[in-house]
């Protein structure tokens, strides 16, 4: 019996042991590539509307977002990066990082018509060490910089009236 007990712990050690190595270490952000989506955004829109700079607005403080060609940039505050996973008729959904704080989550932002504003909320998936946090997120509001929509493609520009 006491070989059964001991046989039975050393699996068990084993098996946490190999799943624990497949692990990310939650103390560090999540790499770009892990922020990728596994599958294609269903009827997805070209990302590359999105690219420029954009001003972020959340209860009193803005700071400027600068996306690339896939929707993808960096911000100052807490040395940010936004990921955009999905562009599907208006809706932008994504992830942010922040390297500074030590924070992750993820967004949706709804754009206006011809994609020069839009609104959005954000959420924690991980503080520090904490991957279920209990602190809520919060709303915010974007606004291309250049503030027309000029530079979008002409296949953008009215894709979205319904």
């Amino acid at each position: 019996m006491h070989r059964f007990k001991l046989a039975c712990l050393l699996a068990s050690v084993c098996v946490l042991f190999m799943v624990g190595c497949g692990e990310k270490n939650i103390a560090e952000p999540i790499p770009d590539t892990w922020a990728k989506p596994k599958q294609e955004c269903p009827n997805g829109t070209d990302r590359s509307a999105l690219a420029g700079q954009w001003r972020y607005l959340e209860q009193g403080s803005s700071f400027f977002l600068n996306l690339d060609e896939e929707g993808n940039g960096s911000y100052s505050w807490k040395e940010g990066r936004f990921i955009s996973h999905c562009l599907e008729r208006q809706t932008l959904r994504g992830v942010w990082l922040q390297q500074e704080n030590d924070r992750e989550g993820g967004f949706e932002v709804t754009l206006n018509n011809d994609m020069t504003t839009g609104e959005g909320s954000w959420w924690y998936s991980r503080i520090g060490k904490e991957t279920k946090p209990k602190r809520d997120g919060g709303s915010f509001r974007v606004e291309r910089v250049n503030g027309n929509n000029a530079s979008l493609p002409q296949t953008m520009k009215n894709t979205y009236a319904d």
